[in-house]
């Protein structure tokens, strides 16, 4: 018992011993299988789903769903619904479909079996980088570390025990050896992306290198940097290379202690992220994620909106929200994000670094001069510290955007020795009558307080040195800090309170005309109550500019005044105003106005351009139920009136007219039930999701443009009409506008529908349709091209076809200087033919030069190959031109000929002369196929075969027999095929469609034909002939005419006697025939 006992305390031991071993083996196991499957992934995104990043280029938009890759949490295999691609690791299988119905369908099942799946995602840097500006350092350009005092903190810790901390930037990798760098780094030596080297996080895009650099600059060299790089040269990270990424962190043996995340997208985190980033916080790695630059809340914004993440928004050099920058419960913190400098790629640096991508990594770097004085707290102690350390301006506004307010190094500093924080008798806000703030400091000894009033921050040598109370009587921006009389330099906590003192303005602060237009605001008050009459005056209206620049922040109107005119609060620090009685707004009238969050008035019904331009912290107007009319009439670039605002909900019952109105808006919905024409309305919302426009008839002006969260599809079937720039950069997969009757030009430029109907259009115009995206557009009832200086088709490189049989002018086609260069770089358009038979002319130089998979146009009524500019036909030799009597002028250029056509028209037309021209590469002249007469010579000819005459005994007539070889690839195409005969009974010559007479020359329709499969046949029958007109000459052909071009037979001739002779004297004529044929003649 004792021999057993040892023997399995011994196995016990041994196991004990063994286990740390393997659980190290089995970590660097699965970290090999997170760059090993990252790997695959890349593979897979450079085949199936560059289009998902072409559209992050396109639009500027944070992040796309790839709905056509499922990424499923599974550790064994699963059925993957026939997937084109499958990569399997890490327990998950992310499964690649050819296209995204294909995956809805597959994830439908996977959902059904209780399996966690959802489509994959592509995020987009939030910063993009200005690699041409180049600069060294200068005290003037480093503003956002002076301002948050990273400088002065930094000397300071310099000379302090501070523990090893390693920050991870989660990127485009770093360039580790950039000077300001190399020092700093602890190499990862691995790559997520599918850009880059194997093996090597080497930056390729810029981005991460700049992240890095701030990183570098806000702390001392006990902080390292190591680079994880999961985003592309192109600025592009999939989720599915962040899962990998992720994974293989938690397997490190030294991890991060901080990880910076400097991108982000819009809705909701894959719950599979959301697991990951919740196990690495419980590893002891603190997360901070970009808020993002939408302008939104970021609740809608991942990966910020995790509770497990420290989001970071963006301010400006006045600590100011950047416009870009969103807000929201979920900020934690804000931090320099505009004109940041840093390094860049190459070993330069740049001072344009901009977006919530240049604040994140300065609150990373807060968090590792946390943990270098305390690297035993725990992630959430780290976010407290930072929140606690926060410096809050107490202004209004500021809570919405900047969490717990902005970052300050100086206050992260732990000192037993450091000054407790200023306190105010007063607390911020808004005062009826003049205040007295008194500073104290618990500190009494060796203390003294210095305060500033113009946003500055207090320090030895900037501001006041407080002795009394501090009278406010009319605003007050006060910051403080209690410094040392003698001996350290170190301050307390900067603190902060705004005051403003609400006063009734007097009538003379103002200047106003007779007719009631305040034109002037002379007071000295920053809180005002404009008086009910200024002189006497009633006012009714304010005027251009009067409170542009100002330092107004509150202020309310009387119930009069109703027009608000150009610029009135422009560039102010307008924040709550009440104007119940306005009814109109004009030209940027509260432009720029970012501070402005409280806005009370209901009864606006008119605004103009730019009339809330980047008016950020304006999300849900007051007026919304009351505007009528939201016009852009380019006065300011043609600004919309909403432009650059935080309205997140588009819901305006009575608006009527929105030219642009709603661009660039974070809005997510829009209720527009009485608008008729959209007119650039939505043009760069890029979360709008659901539209309810019923009225709308006319669209124009980019009125989708990369609005990305659209639906694929949408009920346009109230559309009459596309104005210029309609659906331009659009992002629908198909466009169906079944009542669409006219466009006006440009107006699907970009646009990336793959098939565009316009079953009932009867105009359209000049480069209405650009891009490669295109391949099938329905124009079958076009009549007029409108614009004869622009083509109509542009860099279409997928159209298959351009089939315009009502046309007017023949649709045409270039490639410009983009579409040269695709070219020269092994693209050929899929264009075969272009069937236009109603067209006379070209609207535009028509360049077919590279369509080498053109097999034929189609142009029965051109006239003309020069009213527009020569054409460029293919460099193709097995190419048709079918061309008419219509033709009459064709003297191009020999140089656009490139190959040795085929020239279809009738024998003596002005196209048989053109064809047989001496042309500079085809002396002996083109292929030519007569039209109108047979020529056995001929290989494939292309008329009608004329088959002998025999006599009809039955109703004594003469049989003229014919046949057809179809031309499938234009009947197919055909709307009006006629099959005839053109004859004269007195024996004329001249037969032709335009020489029948009635008299001398009829013509007669081809009732009765037999359809063979690849020939038609049919027969003319001259019946009932008198006796006394046998020897008569009867002439006669047959015509096959194929939406207007006549394809002739030979003239067949004879007379019912020389038939019934030749009958009678053949031997292979049976006698039957013959007695019949002997008794017409004998009758």
């Amino acid at each position: 018992m004792r021999k057993h006992l040892s023997v399995v305390l011994a196995i016990i031991m041994a196991m004990s011993v063994l286990a740390p071993c393997q659980s190290v083996i089995a970590a660097e196991i699965r970290m090999n299988d997170a760059v090993a499957v990252s790997g695959d992934i890349a593979q897979m995104s450079e085949e199936y789903n560059t289009e998902y990043e072409e559209i992050l280029d396109d639009t500027g938009a944070e992040s796309v769903s790839v709905d056509n890759r499922i990424i499923v949490e599974t550790r064994s295999k699963i059925n993957t619904y026939d997937a084109v691609d499958e990569v399997y690791g890490l327990g998950y299988a992310f499964i690649q479909f050819e296209d995204s119905e294909s995956a809805d369908k597959a994830l439908e099942q996977y959902e059904k079996q209780g399996l966690t799946a959802e489509n994959d995602k592509v995020y987009n840097l939030n910063a993009d980088i200005n690699n041409g500006t180049s600069a060294y350092a200068s005290d003037s350009s480093k503003w956002a570390y002076t301002f948050s005092e990273s400088d002065i903190t930094l000397n300071y810790l310099k000379k302090q025990k501070l523990s090893d901390i390693t920050v991870g930037v989660i990127d485009s990798g770093v360039e580790f050896t950039h000077p300001l760098l190399k020092s700093r780094i602890i190499r990862t030596n691995v790559n997520f992306s599918n850009s880059g080297g194997n093996n090597s996080e080497f930056d390729d895009e810029g981005h991460g290198t700049s992240c890095a650099g701030i990183i570098a600059q806000c702390t001392p060299d006990n902080v390292k940097i190591a680079g994880f790089k999961a985003g592309s040269k192109d600025g592009n990270v999939y989720a599915s290379s962040l899962i990998c990424t992720y994974e293989y962190i938690l397997n490190m043996n030294d991890k991060p202690d901080v990880l910076n995340m400097s991108f982000g997208g819009y809705g909701e985190p894959l719950a599979i992220e959301t697991q990951l980033l919740n196990e690495l916080k419980e590893s002891g790695i603190s997360l901070f994620a970009s808020a993002g630059n939408e302008n939104l809340d970021t609740a809608d914004s991942t990966p910020a909106n995790d509770e497990n993440v420290f989001a970071v928004s963006a301010y400006d050099q006045r600590g100011n929200k950047c416009w870009f920058s969103n807000y929201g419960t979920t900020v934690d913190m804000a931090a320099p994000g505009v004109n940041v400098y840093t390094s860049d790629l190459n070993g330069s640096y740049t001072q344009s670094f901009t977006g919530t991508s240049a604040a994140a990594p300065f609150v990373s770097a807060a968090a590792a001069i946390v943990l270098s004085q305390n690297d035993t707290l725990s992630p959430d102690e780290v976010y407290q510290k930072l929140k606690d350390s926060a410096f809050n301006t107490n202004r209004p506004a500021d809570r919405i955007w900047a969490g717990a307010g902005l970052l300050n190094f100086s206050n992260l500093i732990v000192d037993a020795n450091r000054k407790s924080a200023v306190a105010f008798n007063y607390e911020s806000g808004e005062y009826e009558d003049t205040i007295k703030v008194e500073l104290s400091c618990a500190d009494r000894l060796n203390t003294k307080i210095i305060y500033t009033t113009d946003g500055t921050l207090p320090s030895s040598s900037n501001g006041t040195t407080y002795k009394n109370a501090i009278e406010v009587d009319s605003k007050a921006n006060i910051i403080a800090a209690a410094f040392p009389i003698i001996g350290s330099t170190l301050h307390s906590q900067y603190v902060s309170a705004n005051y403003q003192i609400f006063k009734n303005a007097q009538e003379s602060d103002f200047d106003i005309t007779e007719e009631g237009e305040i034109t002037a605001y002379n007071g000295k008050y920053a809180a005002i109550k404009v008086p009910d009459t200024i002189n006497g005056i009633i006012p009714v209206s304010v005027g251009d500019n009067c409170f542009k620049n100002s330092d107004i922040v509150h202020i309310e109107f009387p119930d009069t005044v109703e027009i608000f005119k150009n610029s009135v609060f422009e560039n102010s620090n307008l924040q709550r105003i009440k104007a119940v009685g306005v009814k109109e707004c004009w030209v940027s009238t509260f432009k720029n106005c970012s501070a402005l969050y409280d806005e009370n008035m209901p009864n606006i019904e008119y605004i103009s351009d730019a009339a809330f331009c980047n008016c950020s912290m304006l999300t849900n107007p007051s007026f919304a139920e009351s505007l009528t009319d939201a016009h852009s009439f380019g006065y300011v670039d043609g600004t919309g009136s909403f432009f650059g605002t935080g309205i997140t909900e588009a819901n305006f019952p009575k608006l009527r007219n929105c030219s642009r109105a709603f661009e660039n808006t974070p809005i997510k919905s829009a209720n527009l039930p009485k608008v008729d024409r959209l007119m650039g309305a939505f043009k760069d919302c890029k979360q709008l999701t659901e539209i309810n426009i019923p009225l709308v008839t006319v669209v124009g002006t980019r009125a989708f443009a990369n609005c990305v969260s659209l639906p694929k599809e949408m009920d346009f079937s109230q559309i009459e009409e596309v104005e210029a720039g309609g659906f331009e950069d659009s992002l629908f997969e198909n466009l169906d506008l079944p009542n669409c009757t006219e466009t006006w030009g440009r107006g699907f430029v970009n646009a990336s529908a793959k098939t565009i109907n316009l079953p009932n259009c009867k105009i359209i115009s000049g480069s209405d349709f650009a891009g490669d995206k295109l391949e099938y557009v329905n124009i079958e009832n076009v009549e007029k091209v409108f614009s004869t200086s622009n083509p109509v088709f542009i860099n279409c490189f997928s159209l298959k076809y351009i089939y315009a049989p009502k046309a007017d002018k023949v649709p045409s086609i270039v490639f410009d200087e983009r579409g040269i260069q695709e070219i020269k770089n092994g693209k050929v358009p899929a264009l075969e033919y272009i069937y236009a038979p109603k067209a006379t002319e070209f609207n535009y130089i028509c360049d077919l030069s590279e369509c080498l998979n053109m097999k034929f146009i189609y142009l029965p009524s051109l006239e003309t190959l020069e009213s527009h500019g020569d054409p460029y036909f293919p460099k193709n030799d097995d190419f048709t031109l079918y061309f008419s009597e219509s033709f009459k002028a064709g003297d191009i250029l020999d140089s656009h000929v490139y190959g040795k056509y085929t020239v279809v028209a009738p024998k003596g037309s002005y196209a048989e002369q053109w064809a047989h021209r001496e042309w500079y590469y085809y002396r002996d002249g083109l292929n030519f196929i007569p039209s109108n007469t047979r020529d056995d010579s001929i290989e494939n000819p292309a008329n009608v075969t004329d088959l002998g005459r025999s006599i009809c005994t039955s109703v004594a007539g003469l049989r003229f027999g014919f046949t057809w070889d179809n031309i499938d690839e234009i009947e197919s195409l055909a709307s009006d095929i006629k099959y005839g005969f053109i004859y004269s009974q007195k024996g004329a010559e001249n037969l032709s469609i335009d020489t029948v007479d009635g008299k001398i020359i009829k013509k007669a329709v081809a009732n009765n034909r037999i359809d063979h499969g690849d020939t038609t046949s049919f027969n003319l029958v001259i019946s009932n002939i008198p006796k006394q007109y046998y020897d008569r000459e009867i002439t006669a052909r047959a015509y096959v005419c194929i939406d207007g071009m006549y394809f002739y037979s030979n003239i067949l001739k004879g007379s019912f006697g020389e038939v019934a002779g030749l009958v009678l004297a053949d031997d292979e004529i049976d006698q039957n025939t013959k007695n019949a044929v002997n008794k017409l003649l004998e009758a």
